[in-house]
């Protein structure tokens, strides 16, 4: 074969390596198994390492409820086999539902905007690429009662 006609032959085995060999894990969003309607009240608390007391935020007002539901549910998420880092910032969400029982979700930071997303209520544990822990930050005061633990 002569040097013109390796060229493409390489270049063609190259991208059918590249799309076949780069293929991402397809995206999931949550199903939480009730509605925005069912949540009384979110507590969400903030360590920003295992020893430390965290910081607790109550939120009531419906449309902070509703929009954390909403953040929840459109989270893209990824399958994830890692597990939280022993020393990782963890901001927890505990929705407080009308019938009496709780339903949390932890999350775990890696990175900017990089965690880990579990739930032992839910039974499921994926890695996403949001930022949580800003979120929590943006509860402001007028939609919570901030209190530390």
């Amino acid at each position: 074969m002569t040097r013109k006609r390796k060229l493409p032959a390489f270049l063609l085995a190259l991208v059918l390596v590249l799309f076949t060999g780069c293929q991402k894990e397809s995206v999931v969003y949550l199903e939480l198994p009730f509605a925005a309607d069912d949540v009384e009240s979110v507590t969400a608390v903030y360590r920003e390492n295992p020893s430390d007391a965290g910081q607790e935020k109550i939120v009531t007002e419906r449309s902070a409820v509703e929009e954390l539901y909403e953040c929840f549910t459109t989270i893209p998420l990824r399958s994830s086999e890692a597990e939280q880092p022993d020393d990782a910032p963890v901001a927890s969400f505990s929705f407080e539902l009308s019938d009496g029982t709780e339903y949390e979700i932890l999350y775990a930071g890696i990175a900017v905007k990089t965690g880990i997303l579990c739930s032992e209520d839910g039974g499921f544990c994926y890695s996403c690429s949001s930022d949580l822990v800003g979120i929590w930050n943006s509860l402001n005061a007028g939609e919570t009662a901030e209190t530390e633990s």
